[in-house]
């Protein structure tokens, strides 16, 4: 399982702002989940 940790800028840039979140992770061709946490955002791949 991969953890990502992406910065709360980023993230509302893309318009995912919500706690937990869906995000689109075209690398991976998967979603991850995420939750925000202070001014990070902290996302599993499901």
């Amino acid at each position: 399982m991969a953890l990502v940790l992406v910065s709360v800028t980023t993230v509302l840039t893309i318009g995912v702002a919500s706690s937990p979140a869906h995000a689109w992770n075209p690398a991976n061709d998967g979603w991850y989940k995420c939750y925000v946490d202070g001014k990070w955002m902290w996302c599993k791949d499901l």
